[in-house]
């Protein structure tokens, strides 16, 4: 056993946890103990939902980052997944632990440690006990001596069943062949030096990740070792698939015989695989869990199927025969993302312009999270700078035809343009962004048969003029009846106000709220330490935004220290130019224009500052709180879910005599700019990471998409029947 001394040993640099979990099952309570109680460690949780219900599961620990799989693909490409994540990244040592595993604060303590005294060790491991106590796994040989042998023996005395190898009779560090991956520990020069996609290979999927590692690990002149001090504890699972179950457990057992070129125990891998696959139906049996009909027979034909494929070498999830027998309701978990049937009909994505905006870049965002699954093809009414981002990253941007801001001008030539884009692609779903672009999308996607989601960056009938508003709210209560569509609101507050005009049917309103990927460490700003702080406003020049009303809060100010940042560009910018000159502030000032550093103007940013008469959930709070700062905004849209006491202050729409005072408040007392900045981004971290939304908005698309296939009776995406 490792003493109390050796865990004092001095740790690495950085230290970083992933936790793979299935389903919207939490982490064991110890593990979220000894994970919370250890202010060294981040914490990175990935989640392969099986139902939609498990995609909207809170991030289980606090201050962790959340990553959701767009569907269960296995334990390798969710481990990958977490280690890629940049907190991971960035630490020299990341523990791999699944998420039915109970392991306490001293045991990662043993591991940590052990990674500190042994240079040479590229992968480690504690042991594994059952639900009684008794060890059951640890590490093991290769199959050498005609079978795959265990590490440890099992028993009901953890200290008495690590048996000692030949050449290291007394270390507390016993050195494997590979280990049993409930906890890998994995060091991060073996993780790079491995390259590629992660160090876990996908084609193993589910059972034997663990062991390509370590064989790889290994052929590279690490060592691979298990830590006898540290134990884990992990419950008994069973597959809910007994036939995808046995085949898995049974090919790649041969799979691995044949990694190590052992080619005279492949048999002998196939007789492991299969005992162990028999020995959790047996003890099904015996604990009268339900399979499901026929299961014996399901897990004998598994078995055989794997057999033939193991020493064909085949690899990934099981074939779709087996992977349909169980239980489990909502995705199938070994599904493809494509239908059997035919190819994978594209998403279209429908805006009214792509020059610079939240709008814009809620699409250029969706392109990269739904064409992990589909092709994406953008349409617009004109060309920009989002465009542009567009094609460099390989998404196609067509033109069309009649598409712009105007009210009523080109409304007939957008629709036929949309008409015929969406039948020339053969479009398996439209998204179309706020309200020119969702009036003309959702008509044209009703003409051409496709299904269509409609994003709200907020609801034209709650501002404007009396008139303006009810003609808004009749053309949104027609379409809602007439042209069926799912309406998904970027906040929470515009679905109230949608429910309380009853502008959407009931049943078709979602919220998906906007998210942003991680920067890294050094765009974190650090606000309250500049002795003239830089107050920064990101946003479009017009109407909406109310530069105006900045400048002249600005101006109330302007007895204290400060400069400020105007970012952006529009229609209004030399109006607001004039009105910034004629306040005196053309010295304090600085519109800046478009720019492409916004991250970068944020990390020596103090404070930053949105004015709007209108908003949806403004992308630029979201950038503010990520980066760790501060906000003073007008309370309006969604900006409510954001900005709160603790994070900024919130002001009312309008009022500059209430922006001015939050102003100067922020300004005289640098230390709350510093912690509710600091706050800012916890709450960020924690429920506006991109990864907590990707998976709801790919499971969306899917949803749509065969609620097409099952009213038009289609088998597959291409239409066949």
């Amino acid at each position: 056993m490792v003493d109390d001394e050796a865990v004092l040993v001095p740790r690495p640099s950085g230290v970083a946890i992933v936790s793979v979990q299935y389903g919207g099952a939490p982490l064991e309570e110890v593990t979220m103990d000894a994970l919370c109680r250890r202010r060294d460690l981040d914490v990175v949780v990935v989640r392969s939902p099986r139902t939609s219900a498990d995609c909207l599961q809170p991030t289980p620990v606090p201050g962790s980052h959340l990553i959701t799989m767009d569907r269960n693909r296995g334990y390798a490409a969710a481990a990958n997944a977490g280690l890629a994540h940049p907190p991971v990244r960035d630490a020299d040592v990341a523990f791999v632990v699944t998420g039915d595993v109970r392991i306490d604060a001293r045991s990662i303590d043993v591991l940590i440690a052990t990674f500190e005294a042994n240079a040479g060790l590229g992968v480690v491991g504690p042991l594994l006990a059952d639900d009684a106590g008794r060890v059951v796994a640890g590490g093991r040989w290769s199959p050498r001596r005609g079978a795959t042998n265990n590490y440890v023996t099992a028993s009901d005395d953890v200290a008495s069943t690590v048996q000692s190898r030949p050449d290291d009779p007394r270390s507390p560090l016993r050195y494997v062949d590979w280990i049993d991956g409930a906890v890998v520990g994995l060091r991060r020069s073996l993780i790079d030096q491995l390259g590629g996609n992660g160090p876990f290979d996908p084609e193993t999927f589910l059972y034997g990740e663990d062991v390509q590692l370590c064989i790889c690990a290994r052929r590279l002149g690490w060592q691979v070792g298990v830590a006898v001090g540290a134990v884990a504890h992990q419950s008994t699972g069973l597959s809910r698939r007994p036939g995808a179950h046995g085949y898995l457990l049974v090919r790649n057992e041969i799979r691995t015989a044949r990694a190590v070129k052992q080619g005279r125990t492949v048999l002998a891998s196939a007789s492991s695989g299969v005992g162990r696959a028999g020995w959790e139906i047996a003890k099904a049996i015996t604990d009268r869990r339900d399979l499901g009909r026929f299961h014996h027979l399901r897990q004998a034909f598994g078995m055989g199927w794997g057999v033939v494929d193991g020493l064909r070498g085949r690899g990934g999830p099981p074939p779709p025969m087996l992977a349909r027998w169980g239980d489990i309701k909502g995705i199938d978990p070994f599904g493809a993302a494509s239908s059997p049937g035919g190819s994978v009909r594209p998403v279209v994505e429908m805006v009214t312009q792509l020059d610079v905006g939240g709008a814009q870049r809620h699409v250029a965002q969706l392109a990269s999270i739904l064409g992990r699954q589909r092709p994406v093809i953008v349409g617009a009414g004109g060309d920009g700078p989002t465009a542009t981002e567009l094609r460099a990253r390989g998404v196609e941007v067509v033109a069309i035809d009649g598409l712009e801001r105007a009210l009523v001008r080109g409304n007939v030539r957008a629709f036929r343009s949309t008409v015929a884009l969406l039948r020339d692609v053969d479009a398996g779903v439209l998204i179309c962004h706020s309200s020119k672009a969702g009036a003309v999308g959702r008509l044209a996607a009703w003409r051409a048969g496709v299904p269509c989601v409609y994003v709200v960056h907020g609801w034209p009938f709650r501002y404007g003029p009396k008139i303006d508003r009810a003609v808004s709210l009749t053309m949104e209560w027609v379409l809602g009846r007439f042209c069926p569509a799912t309406v998904v609101c970027v906040s929470a507050t515009d679905a109230q106000w949608a429910r309380r005009a009853r502008a959407v049917p009931s049943g078709r309103l979602r919220v998906i709220r906007h998210s942003l990927t991680d920067i890294d460490e050094s765009l974190r700003a650090q606000p309250g330490q500049r002795p003239e702080p830089l107050i920064v406003m990101v946003a479009r020049y017009s109407e909406q935004k109310d530069h105006a009303l900045a400048l002249r809060a600005l101006a109330a100010v302007a007895d204290m220290d400060w400069r400020a940042e105007f970012i952006g560009d529009g229609p209004l910018r030399a109006a607001v130019r004039k009105t910034r000159d004629e306040l005196g502030l053309a010295d304090r000032v600085d519109m800046v224009g478009e720019v492409d550093n916004v991250a970068e103007r944020l990390a020596a940013a103090d404070l930053v500052l949105l004015t709007s008469k209108s908003e949806g959930f403004p992308l630029s709070i979201l950038e503010a709180m990520r980066a760790g700062l501060a906000v003073v905004a007008s309370d309006v849209g969604g900006i409510a879910e954001l900005v709160t006491d603790a994070t900024g202050w919130l002001v009312p729409v309008g009022d500059v005599n209430a922006a001015q005072a939050a102003l100067r408040n922020a300004l005289t007392t640098p230390s709350q700019m510093a912690s509710r900045g600091a706050s800012a981004r916890r709450v960020w971290a924690a429920q506006f990471e991109q990864s907590a939304t990707a998976g709801a908005w790919l499971e969306l698309v899917n949803e749509v998409v065969a609620s097409r296939r099952s009213r038009s009776g289609e088998t597959g995406e291409t239409g066949a029947k």
